[in-house]
């Protein structure tokens, strides 16, 4: 005997808010382990075979995103967190691609320039969350929880004099840096009041 679904046997789920993690640095789906959560602890994401990660009978209503590397050590991306506004996301289409910037131990290519370094107060602890940026070349990352950074420029890009700016608190430094291709250049240590 072969059992047939009915319509009433069939159930629907409808689509929220769907997540694309997308890597900074090469623009393709990450497919590490990844938690992806909402300010909501009874919501939970499922991933599905393209990489996304999928909420659905969410109410249209704003929402704190995160996303954390749960992938074997040593970690590739920093964490990240967004606010999402899902009433004001397409119905048919309600994704938020959501770009991950690496961590100072992400696997870049053997040719890139690099540049790292590492953040700290005065009184030599580790500071996390310092804004790095490169203006001139569109770059930005943040400080990792140790206090380290790490980007990159294309190799076409190099040799080139490199203007850093660091941004905590509301104080503002720079560095200059050149970095050549194939090589990694250490800017040093880069030193911010305690900020309460």
């Amino acid at each position: 005997m072969t059992a047939s679904l009915t319509s009433a046997d069939r159930s629907t789920v409808r689509v929220s808010l769907a997540v694309w993690p997308r890597d900074s640095y090469d623009q393709r789906t990450v497919r590490r382990a990844l938690e992806v959560t909402l300010d909501r602890p009874d919501k939970r994401a499922v991933r599905n075979a393209s990489g996304m990660f999928v909420f659905t009978e969410l109410a249209p209503d704003r929402y704190t995103l995160s996303v954390v590397d749960r992938g074997p050590a040593p970690l590739w991306y920093l964490p990240r967190t967004v606010e999402v506004n899902v009433a004001s996301l397409p119905p048919l289409e309600p994704l938020v691609t959501l770009d991950l910037d690496p961590a100072p131990s992400y696997p870049y290519a053997p040719a890139d320039a690099l540049a790292r370094g590492q953040t700290r107060t005065f009184d030599d602890v580790p500071l996390a969350g310092v804004r790095v940026s490169a203006p001139a070349f569109a770059i930005a990352t943040s400080s990792a929880d140790n206090g380290e950074f790490a980007f990159r420029i294309r190799p076409q890009q190099s040799p080139t004099n490199v203007a850093v700016r660091f941004e905590h608190g509301g104080v503002v430094r720079f560095r200059q840096a050149e970095l050549n291709e194939g090589q990694t250049t250490n800017i040093g240590t880069i030193r911010f009041p305690d900020v309460p």
